[in-house]
């Protein structure tokens, strides 16, 4: 299998960057999850390292976007847009969010993926309360996303990936998933695998177990 050249590999930034990348991001990379979003120092985001990976995942079905967030912080997203589609369809999920202000979702179609990542990053480049819907781009479920929103993020019954408040055993056991994903993945980043090359050994994986 050739190897994705990864600009800027040997620099500091390029280096911390895709470390992270495949760390945080690894679930979704690897089909198990709709999205995966994190958060870096400025002095550590290296746009030309977004743009070769952003390049390289679309040929595996995976969006980006990033935008400047709060405290000198880069939010990069990173997601499935077929899966959030799906998610976005859902009639429960389109009345949470007419309520949160998405007027463009009504009640004869969902709110175009696109459009819902371009106004989640335009609340967070606001500096505005940060959008609890993100969770939904995330894959997590709607009512533990409106219960973290009406109780502050306190009294969830277990906390992993996401704080969640009703189906524990199915959070434990996604949550481990997504642990065990970003733990292999990150060990083939170390040992020199390309971007390319983690996420097929990734899905091949997920696959087998």
């Amino acid at each position: 299998m050739k190897k994705l050249v990864i600009a800027n590999q040997e620099s500091a930034a390029g280096y911390v960057f895709a470390k992270t990348l495949v760390w945080r991001a690894a679930p979704a990379l690897c089909g198990i999850k709709a999205g995966n979003l994190f958060s870096v120092r400025q002095s550590d985001f290296c746009e030309r390292e977004f743009c070769d990976c952003a390049a390289a995942l679309e040929s595996f079905g995976i969006q980006s976007a990033f935008v400047q967030g709060r405290r000198q912080r880069i939010v990069a997203i990173f997601y499935d847009a077929d899966w959030v589609q799906k998610i976005l369809s859902s009639p429960c999920v389109k009345k949470y969010l007419l309520q949160k202000g998405y007027s463009n979702c009504g009640p004869c179609g969902a709110i175009s993926v696109q459009d819902f990542v371009k106004k989640i990053c335009s609340k967070i480049k606001s500096g505005a309360a940060f959008p609890h819907e993100v969770g939904l781009l995330l894959g997590y479920p709607l009512l533990d996303v409106i219960d973290f929103e009406r109780r502050g993020g306190r009294g969830c019954v277990h906390c992993g990936s996401w704080k969640a408040y009703r189906d524990v055993e199915s959070a434990k056991k996604l949550s481990l998933l997504y642990k065990e994903c970003s733990e292999r993945c990150l060990r083939l980043f170390e040992r020199g695998f390309s971007i390319k090359e983690i996420i097929c050994y990734g899905k091949k994986a997920v696959k087998a177990a």
